[in-house]
């Protein structure tokens, strides 16, 4: 079986705004995605998400990736080449059926993120591998969009004033 160009796999990123976050938080949507699947089911066997900014692996937990709200996985925080990496791998892969699909990266954010910022991205098509069960083939080449997400700041509420009140940072 030869790929052909009306096989290519569209990824459109939906990129995250750029918004103020309030540590602790938990479940926070920090990358999405649209996946087009539109002739075989394909699956998903790995997918790798640059994190940048100022905020430290510590400063977060329990990184789960999400298909169509359905959580699908775990993610494993890794460093590779100086860089900073949120890593996910599948075994059985995830087979997605021929549909628009959302694909999304949620984690909990600790309250010792504050003052910190964090962006999470999708750099290139060599970051996710998908292939087609049907034909046990991996798919090579297909469509996408690099993104970076807006730049998430994470901010918290301060320790409590003299007057008794709270004040945000």
């Amino acid at each position: 079986y030869t790929l052909s160009l009306h096989d290519a796999l569209p990824i459109y990123q939906n990129v995250v705004k750029n918004s103020n976050l309030v540590a602790p938080k938990k479940g926070y949507k920090f990358w999405s995605t649209t996946i087009g699947v539109e002739k075989d089911p394909v699956a998903l066997a790995s997918i790798l998400l640059k994190m940048d900014g100022t905020a430290k692996f510590e400063y977060f937990s329990n990184p789960r990736l999400l298909l169509n709200g359905k959580d699908i996985g775990p993610g494993n925080f890794v460093n590779q080449n100086g860089n900073k990496y949120v890593e996910f791998n599948f075994n059985p892969p995830v087979e997605m059926k021929p549909s628009e699909h959302i694909l999304s990266m949620n984690m909990d954010v600790k309250s010792s993120a504050k003052n910190s910022t964090a962006q999470i991205s999708l750099d290139s098509s060599a970051d996710v591998s998908f292939f087609y069960p049907r034909y046990n083939l991996h798919i090579v080449k297909f469509g996408i969009i690099p993104n970076i997400a807006g730049l998430i700041r994470i901010i918290g509420l301060a320790e409590e004033e003299p007057q008794g009140k709270k004040t945000l940072n």
